[in-house]
């Protein structure tokens, strides 16, 4: 089987961003006979331009001819085009796409890789796995959609019994958002109960900037002999319009080391009672780190119901393998587990409210990823905050303060429209506007400047 790899390159070298031990090696170790190219679209973006990357990659299929085709996602604005998945997939060759992050509610960016590829898999969320694999049941031609958690690479992520044991609670990730929030608060009050607090690695580093690099970054080896040497690994959500379960927690449980954990409606869906334990806030999650760390036992019951679930239920070589023979046709299903089917099949039968409004919004979304011709997406970069606003920089400009997220930009004959559940197709002029019913608001504006003195003004409040 021959695989062309198409690799993010985000932060550091390809072989040392997270994509690579979660989803290319295991692939290649997976137990099949596998032939690979690595293309890393990335360096063609920042070197030469969107146009030159889209070109290069589809040279690369033509060149290696594969017989599949392994795509890793990335921030939206530096993702291939979904007309090259398109054209590589209609061609004759399958895509397996991976997409990592997603949001409470289906953005373009997500319905586009979801119309593109022959098969997506889901990395953390139930509830973006559920609406991905309900529409893509409707699209021509079907996606197949698996759900990742659980997939942990344990040829590397695994107990290291010689490891002493050094820090009290560690919390491994990058420090940005609610996450940023806690880490500050947990290294102020935790010394004060004379328990080490630990915090490493991680990609990004918010209070240097947006999406700025850290300098904590830690390669792998590093990462794995940080958890074997803690008493206790610690997982915190970086933004609560993200429900999904953050796979530092499966590493955690590989590794045999017991986990504390936001109380996420998505682990108490998906993780066994007992396997995490689980907190309520940061004054909470002081008190849980002081409960497991006076009680040995306790953590000793919880690290070994995690990482006796994690192996007994999940083996990436058995999954991976059948990803990739069902997207070449082999395999009659996808790899799932029961806990997936039989929520699939409650989703199915109650169709929620919530869930039919994502599924209208993810198949309105395909159908604009699909067309029509005169829509062109806008790259979006990130600002930060102020206030209730989100502050956003569009594609070559302008500047966008909006009351809500997740919202998509597309320029449609030649105006920029806002989209999403709540606007639909919501076009846009310099200044405020207001959606439907008034409760969202969006501030066009040519400068940051002028973004600053509209949120600055006591006239504004959102509805």
């Amino acid at each position: 089987m021959k695989i062309l790899f198409f690799n993010p390159e985000q932060y550091v070298d390809f072989e040392n961003e997270p994509s690579n031990v979660q989803l290319r090696l295991p692939i290649l170790r997976c137990g099949l006979d596998i032939e690979h190219r690595d293309h890393v679209y990335q360096r063609d973006l920042r070197a030469h331009g969107r146009a030159e990357m889209d070109r290069r990659a589809l040279m690369a299929v033509a060149d290696f001819r594969p017989d599949l085709v392994v795509y890793s996602a990335t921030w939206e604005h530096e993702n291939l085009s979904p007309a090259v998945l398109r054209l590589i997939r209609d061609g004759g060759t399958p895509v397996v796409s991976m997409l990592w992050d997603s949001w409470i509610e289906p953005t373009t960016a997500e319905a586009e890789l979801l119309a593109a590829s022959t098969v997506l898999v889901v990395g953390d969320s139930l509830h973006t796995y559920l609406r991905c694999r309900l529409a893509g049941g409707g699209l021509t031609p079907r996606t197949t959609v698996v759900f990742f958690g659980g997939q942990v690479y344990t040829d590397l992520v695994r107990p290291l019994p010689g490891e002493p044991k050094e820090f009290d609670v560690t919390l491994l990730g990058s420090n940005e958002g609610e996450r940023a929030k806690l880490i500050a608060y947990l290294a102020e009050e935790l010394p004060k109960h004379g328990v080490s607090f630990n915090k490493a690695g991680g990609l990004v580093d918010s209070r240097k900037g947006a999406f700025a690099l850290t300098d904590a970054w830690v390669p792998w080896d590093e990462y794995v002999r940080i958890v074997n040497r803690s008493r206790l690994c610690l997982n915190a959500r970086t933004d609560p319009t993200r429900q999904q379960i953050k796979g530092k927690i499966y590493d955690y449980m590989a590794c045999g080391v017991a986990c504390l954990t936001d109380a996420d409606e998505e682990v108490r869906r998906f993780i066994p009672e007992g396997a995490v334990a689980l907190f309520d806030g940061a004054v909470d999650c002081v008190a849980q780190i002081l409960r497991l760390l006076g009680d040995e036992g306790e953590r000793r019951r919880i690290a070994d119901a995690g990482h006796n679930w994690l192996m007994t239920t999940f083996g990436y070589k058995r999954f991976w393998s059948g990803v990739l023979r069902a997207a070449l046709g082999e395999a009659d299903a996808a790899p799932t587990l029961p806990v997936l089917d039989d929520a699939f099949a409650r989703a199915t039968a109650s169709r929620s409210v919530l869930l039919r409004r994502d599924l209208a919004t993810a198949r309105q979304a395909a159908a604009l990823a699909l067309g029509p011709a005169d829509a062109r997406r806008l790259a979006v970069a990130w600002l930060g905050r102020r206030g209730r606003f989100y502050l956003l920089r569009l594609e070559n400009g302008p500047y966008v303060a909006i009351s809500r997220l997740p919202v998509d930009f597309a320029e449609i004959d030649g105006t920029i429209h806002a989209l999403a559940d709540p606007f639909g197709r919501l076009p846009l002029t310099f200044g405020w506007t207001v959606a439907p019913g008034g409760t969202h608001r969006v501030l066009l504006a040519s400068s940051l400047d002028e973004v600053a003195a509209e949120l600055d003004g006591a006239e504004v409040q959102v509805g």
